[in-house]
Order: C-alpha cells, then sequence, then structure tokens
C-alpha cells in the first residue's frame, strides 16, 4: 500500500565473514495460475478484508523457472510477506523485479503491520520506479533518487535491514545505492520502532496510475556473523558515543586498518589511517551537526561498521 516516497547515499558495509539463514524463499513455480496469498501460508493481502486483492501467479514472465507473480494496480493487487516482529540481527530481502516497458513500480519495508488490522503501520521505506526508467526512494524523512533502471529486464533489488546497527541499506543490481537509519519514519524522519514487520508489493508507481511489474526469486536471509579461527579479527573501540567536541578510536587485534566517517547522506566527512601500535587517535567532531554518523572500519579484506551519535 503506498505511503511516501525515500532517498539515499550510496555506502556498502559488511562483516568479515558471514553464514546466511534462508529462513523463506519462492520462485512461485509450485502454484497453479491463481492468487498466491490463497494457496500459500507465507503470503498475505494488505489486511483480512483485502482477499480480491491477491498477486496472481502468472507464466507471462519468468526469472527463474516458468512462473512469476504480477502485480497490477488495475486489480488493486497489495501482496505482503510479514516477516515476523523483528527487533535484533541482520536481514535480507531480496528479489527480481520487471517491469514492462511505460510501466511502473512499488514496494515499502514496514517496522510494523498486522494482516488483521487497519491501523498502527509504519513504514520504514517507499521505493518508486518510473515510466522514464528512474528509481526514487523515500525514508528517513528524506526523497530522493535517482537510480536508473531497464525496462522488460529483471533486476536484482536487495534490502537489508540491521538492527543491531539501526541501519538500512538498498541495493541495486549488487550495487549500494542508499544507507539510512533504519528506525526512523520513512516520510516524516520521526523516531519510530527499530523494528521489521514486513514488505509489501503494492500495485503503484510514482504516477499514481500506470503500475503493473513482476516479482520472482524472493527469498529473506538472517546473515550472522561466524568466527574465523586463522584470520585474527580486528576490533575497533570508539569512545565516547554519543560523542560531543571528539570521538576517540583505538584498535585491536590487527597493526593497520582504514577508518571512514559517513553522514546519513552518503558524505565521508572523516577519513584517517590507524595502527595499534600508534594507542588512541582523536577525530574531532566539532564541526560536525547533531545526529547520527556510520563509522566503516577496513583491515585487509576485513570491513565493518559502528553507528556513532553527535550531540552537541
Amino acid at each position: 500500500m503506498r505511503k511516501s516516497i525515500l532517498l539515499a547515499s550510496a555506502l556498502a558495509f559488511a562483516t568479515t565473514a558471514f553464514s546466511q539463514n534462508v529462513i523463506f524463499e519462492d520462485n512461485f513455480d509450485s502454484y497453479t495460475l491463481d492468487g498466491v496469498a490463497a494457496q500459500s501460508g507465507d503470503w498475505y493481502t494488505w489486511n483480512s478484508g483485502d482477499v480480491t486483492t491477491d498477486a496472481m501467479v502468472t507464466d507471462a514472465y519468468a526469472a527463474s523457472g516458468t512462473q512469476s507473480i504480477a502485480i497490477d494496480q488495475a486489480a488493486g493487487t497489495d501482496l505482503v510477506y510479514d516477516t515476523g516482529a523483528l527487533t535484533t540481527g541482520k536481514y535480507d530481502v531480496n528479489f527480481k523485479i520487471l517491469i514492462p516497458s511505460g510501466k511502473e513500480a512499488y514496494f515499502n519495508l514496514l517496522h510494523n503491520w498486522v494482516y488483521t488490522s487497519t491501523t498502527g503501520y509504519e513504514w520504514s521505506i517507499d521505493v518508486y520506479f518510473s515510466a522514464g526508467g528512474d528509481i526514487t526512494w523515500t525514508a528517513a524523512g528524506n526523497d530522493g533518487g535517482a537510480v536508473s533502471f531497464n525496462h522488460d529486464e529483471w533486476v536484482d533489488i536487495q534490502v537489508t535491514a540491521d538492527l543491531d546497527a539501526d541501519l538500512g541499506i538498498i541495493y541495486v543490481n549488487g550495487v549500494s545505492v542508499y544507507s539510512y537509519q533504519w528506525s526512523l519514519i520513512n516520510n516524516t524522519g520521526a523516531q519510530g520502532n527499530n523494528q521489521m514487520q514486513a514488505i509489501d508489493f503494492y500495485g503503484y508507481g510514482p504516477s499514481g496510475a500506470n503500475g503493473l511489474f513482476y516479482i520472482d526469486d524472493f527469498s529473506f536471509v538472517e546473515s550472522t556473523t561466524v568466527s574465523t579461527p586463522t584470520v585474527e579479527a580486528t576490533e575497533l573501540v570508539m569512545f565516547p558515543n554519543p560523542a560531543n567536541e571528539a570521538v576517540n578510536f583505538k584498535l585491536a587485534g590487527a597493526s593497520n586498518a582504514q577508518l571512514n566517517i559517513f553522514s546519513l547522506d552518503g558524505k565521508m566527512v572523516a577519513s584517517r589511517s590507524l595502527s595499534s601500535k600508534n594507542g588512541v587517535i582523536t577525530v574531532s567532531s566539532a564541526n560536525l551537526e547533531s545526529g547520527i554518523y556510520f563509522v566503516e572500519m577496513i583491515s585487509g579484506a576485513e570491513r565493518s561498521t559502528q553507528k556513532l551519535v553527535v550531540r552537541h
């Protein structure tokens, strides 16, 4: 269901090593050519009164196998995957999307959603695909974009919700195009719930009247950091946090690293080379605006991210 639009910065963060726990995946080939929610206990219409807004399984397009699902504005399609009320961990929503020439698309992710209710929803992000080939979005109170895509081709989409870091990241064809504070409400930027509840595919588009698209190869994955016993892990110690005039950094477990600090709009505001031999280094935060920043630490092939809060 449409609610607002989102904007973004280009930032990619990863941990050194991770495993993936596939919670759910669906390529829609096991269904008959009918409504997917009516055949599956994993897909829902927007609420229990919207049984006519089911997404139809179709063999018109397929990224793999022979079938996908159609999200059609003319049919009022409004399909939801309920992740459950998650408040910790890191999760990836992955899917392929195809938009025919001249058509548009839209999806969103929510902090709060309940199938049996028509109120109490809270959105984290909205993503739009225009007839002109632009992807735009609304998140953390900002509207933005645009990233280009090709009609009539399958496009890989991933949205990461790192609830432990309170970080959301959007990827298009494997490239990060925006990062933002996950818990902020999409259109207002007000503080919301640091929770993940659902992803919604709604028959809509930025023009308001031209939504038609296809979804295939959907998966919902939990990413779990794992130990690497042959490599001593790098640890970045950061204090104080929240910071006022300055923030201190100290390395443990590695001799050298690169430290980059980014604002929520993706601008690098500071960069330093670190060495565990140097002890503590201090970076001034006096000229930074109060708010949320992301600290990226790179040591060889290892990369990690922490959240920094600046308060004046």
